[in-house]
């Protein structure tokens, strides 16, 4: 058992209450995410210091299994076409494979590889001379409007604008 069931009670409160602010369209603030991961992993902790050594062992592989897909995402990003990609590396059927990754990241696996692709795209704005086309391609988009109108949602600015503002700041 749990040594502190009060602290795992509130942990599971705060968390549910995000949750559900979620579910009823309220937009939580990517701090606000990354604090609601922090508490679930910091439950899970808990937890898991009470589970029996084998399920300890087996939690253990479950997120070695996990580092290895996402190293394998960041490292071939540009060949991943989508979720269904990674639903086959899995061997898990669609819907197990985006519930336990939701589980697991926090995030949907499409909005994983959206980050992901958007955060190595603004290194490569960034950092190199590639036009915006190459970028596109090399963070695995194949359509250029798609590409502009992703970074644009997630960053504020298109592509051309961010590496203006970089190359400037």
């Amino acid at each position: 058992t749990v040594r502190d069931p009060h602290m795992v009670e509130g942990l599971t409160r705060r968390i549910a209450t995000l949750a559900l602010d979620r579910r009823a369209g309220v937009a939580l603030s990517p701090e606000i995410e990354s604090a609601a991961c922090g508490l679930l992993r910091g439950l899970l902790i808990l937890l898991d210091h009470d589970t029996p050594p084998e399920m300890s062992a087996r939690g253990k592989d479950i997120q070695a299994g996990w580092r290895r897909l996402t190293a394998h995402i960041q490292e071939h990003l540009h060949a991943i076409g989508g979720v269904r990609d990674l639903v086959k590396l899995s061997g898990f059927t669609r819907s197990h494979f985006a519930r336990a990754f939701r589980l697991q990241m926090g995030i949907s696996p499409r909005e994983y590889l959206i980050h992901a692709r958007i955060a190595l795209a603004k290194e490569l704005l960034r950092e190199s001379a590639l036009s915006v086309t190459e970028v596109a391609q090399r963070t695995g988009y194949s359509e250029i409007f798609r590409f502009s109108r992703q970074f644009k949602q997630r960053t504020g600015l298109t592509p051309s604008d961010y590496r203006t503002r970089q190359s400037a700041g």
